[in-house]
């Protein structure tokens, strides 16, 4: 009797790093439901602040939240906190309809965002990037990858059946919209699950004038809460806190390079023409 027991023990050891593992990342895994049926799961939303005071306001309440900022030349944060529940601030996602105890394909915990966007450091902006990540410190490019269980809406998109393999069959729950044009990598799973897809949207060609405002659109998830820690899940759940990055480029400036040899063009076209001019007026 005791080898099936010291066998289960040796198997259960060697599984569970693997298992805790796929808590630590944004990658949906398998296993059993934190809460099941969806009617058990309880939705209670937290608060959303800013690392500049005045800068954001706006609310994780209601089936659309909505989020209003004012970008000047440094990164903001817009932060999320509370909820009080193993869901975290995002509360119960209503996209979340497993059709089992095992069907964890969508994140338990999400929302849909709509972010109004005003531009404030008084010169046009060329690029807007949208990162997520735990801390409140400022990333610049290039962007590591961020395997927390945040993500802009990642799941895995197969039949119910198992094994399903979500590394290899992943998208995003809702495809982001934004002013100007998304990277079409911030949307492609094809790089990877090593990549940024899923903790990173970068706008280019916004065009977005000083004062006005842009909308953007996207879902955020967290897959932590969703199983349940025999089998994998986040003992915590969700992140009880972390933080949107918005970060944006202004149109740059003409280098003093490009205006130099701009100058010494004028100069020499200006030269030309007082030659052709001194040749025609020649005898």
């Amino acid at each position: 009797m005791s080898k099936p027991r010291v066998l289960y023990a040796s198997l259960q050891f060697a599984l569970a790093p693997a298992l805790y593992a796929a808590a630590l990342t944004d990658i949906p895994g398998e296993g059993d439901l934190r809460c099941y049926p969806r009617s058990v799961c309880v939705d209670s939303r937290g608060i959303i602040t800013s690392s500049s005071p005045g800068s954001v306001t706006g609310s994780l309440l209601g089936s659309s939240p909505t989020i209003t900022a004012i970008l000047t030349s440094s990164p903001l944060f817009v932060s999320f906190s509370g909820g009080n529940t193993p869901l975290g601030p995002l509360g119960l996602n209503p996209l979340y309809q497993p059709q089992s105890m095992r069907d964890s394909r969508i994140p338990v915990s999400g929302q849909p965002i709509t972010l109004d966007l005003t531009n404030g450091t008084g010169t046009e902006l060329s690029s807007i990037a949208l990162y997520l990540l735990v801390p409140q410190t400022p990333v610049t490019p290039p962007y590591p990858v961020q395997g927390d269980g945040l993500s802009f809406g990642v799941w895995c998109n197969t039949g119910i059946a198992e094994p399903r393999n979500c590394p290899e069959h992943i998208e995003l729950l809702q495809t982001p919209t934004g002013p100007g044009i998304l990277n079409a990598t911030d949307i492609t799973p094809a790089a990877g699950p090593d990549s940024t897809f899923g903790d990173l949207l970068r706008f280019s060609n916004v065009g977005l004038a000083p004062g006005e405002t842009g909308r953007f659109t996207f879902f955020i998830t967290d897959r932590k809460a969703t199983l349940d820690p025999s089998t994998g899940g986040s003992v915590q759940g969700a992140s009880p806190a972390f933080n949107l990055q918005i970060a944006a480029e202004p149109i740059p400036e003409p280098s003093t390079s490009v205006l130099v040899a701009t100058a010494l063009l004028l100069a020499s076209a200006g030269r030309s023409k007082f030659r052709r001019h001194q040749n025609e007026a020649a005898p």
